[in-house]
């Protein structure tokens, strides 16, 4: 399988596509939770399918929630989300609890 290349420009479009995605995703946490939410800009790896699903395998057993997406279109494609299994538990805790027993969260 061919690897994947792109240029520095659609690199800097795809980040700067994710920085708004993660932009939005803190705001809508933050409105669920009732307090500020502060997310990092993930690393962007573009990587063939056997590469996504054997990194998919080997979290399966760690720790940790993985969530995909597929998209379809003009180009088609997943992405994944790996969070560490503690960081999905001070989420649940704040999103049922609330951010006050999440010990994750700042009120504002």
């Amino acid at each position: 399988m061919q690897s994947i290349e792109i240029t520095h420009e659609q690199e800097d479009a795809l980040k700067e596509a994710v920085g708004i995605a993660v932009g939005r995703s803190a705001k809508a946490l933050s409105e669920l939770v009732g307090a500020r939410v502060t997310l990092s800009v993930p690393t962007l790896r573009l990587l063939e399918q056997d590469k996504f699903d054997e990194i998919l395998r080997e979290s399966a057993g760690a720790q940790s929630v993985f969530v995909t997406q597929e998209f379809k279109g003009h180009f088609a494609g997943k992405f994944g989300l790996l969070f560490p299994r503690a960081s999905v538990v001070m989420l649940q805790q704040a999103l049922f609890e609330g951010p006050a027993n999440s010990g994750a969260f700042t009120r504002e």
